[in-house]
């Protein structure tokens, strides 16, 4: 396979803002935002969704990781793509924001790193990927804070039950989510299995799922990082009774990780 086709099979999983007073190719000093530009964490939280998305979808910019820097020493809006590397894996672009940015309301200083987000991945992205990019973001934007990243399912000829994650604005907790609906009624419920700061520990919690003698039965993903997160909160499965979810008080057993069972 062709080295520069292969590089571009890279998914996009990270989107980090930064800010530098000057260029990072001229060796001014980067850091994350907070002193220069004050970034609200639901932009960093959009940021993680479309990155989150862009992964599962396989959109590439050649590289696993955007880092976006932000510095008034270009013109406002202006999109400059570096060679700076710190891993082999970054791909910097330095973007033009006034200092003025701070004096704007919080939704607006959202839009702004939306908007210089997006800008900046149009001009970096293989041509072929910038559709998809659009595609992502638009679910990123109808789907808001309660946007829910689907994990597995499980179907028998009555029940459906699926497995989702959420990825919050700091500092609200990730949720892990069942919803089950029933398909002769159609009533559907969700009810939330496990809260965390870490998104990405709900979703190897919710590895596995499967329908079993009236419970729906939810286990961690079989890999090292399910089983490090099975570990560290103590849990080898959960146990939902299904009767009681379908009426929207569900009863939930979470199973101590002695007695984990793959």
């Amino acid at each position: 396979m062709d080295k520069k086709v292969k590089s571009r099979s890279i998914p996009l999983q990270d989107i980090r803002y930064f800010e530098c007073e000057g260029l990072v190719d001229d060796g001014s000093n980067h850091e994350y935002t907070g002193k220069l530009f004050h970034v609200p964490k639901q932009a960093w939280a959009r940021g993680n969704r479309l990155a989150t998305l862009c992964q599962r979808a396989n959109v590439s910019i050649a590289k696993k990781s955007l880092y976006l820097c932000f510095t008034p020493a270009l013109s406002d809006g202006v999109v400059c793509p570096t060679e700076f590397r710190g891993e082999v894996w970054q791909r910097y672009v330095m973007y033009g924001l006034p200092l003025s940015f701070n004096q704007c309301n919080e939704e607006t200083r959202v839009r702004r790193v939306w908007s210089a987000t997006l800008e900046s991945l149009r001009t970096i992205a293989p041509f072929e990927q910038i559709e998809a990019i659009e595609k992502e973001a638009n679910i990123v934007e109808l789907g808001g804070e309660n946007l829910q990243f689907s994990l597995t399912s499980a179907k028998t000829k009555k029940y459906l039950a699926e497995l989702s994650y959420t990825i919050p604005t700091w500092p609200g907790l990730a949720c892990l989510l069942l919803t089950l609906t029933d398909g002769s009624s159609l009533i559907r419920h969700t009810c939330v299995l496990f809260e965390s700061k870490v998104s990405t520990e709900c979703s190897f919690l919710g590895g596995k799922v499967k329908i079993v003698d009236g419970n729906v039965i939810v286990r961690p993903h079989v890999s090292s990082w399910g089983t490090y997160f099975a570990k560290r909160n103590n849990v080898s499965s959960f146990v939902i009774d299904i009767q009681s979810l379908l009426q929207g008080d569900a009863s939930i057993v979470k199973n101590p990780y002695e007695t984990f069972d793959t």
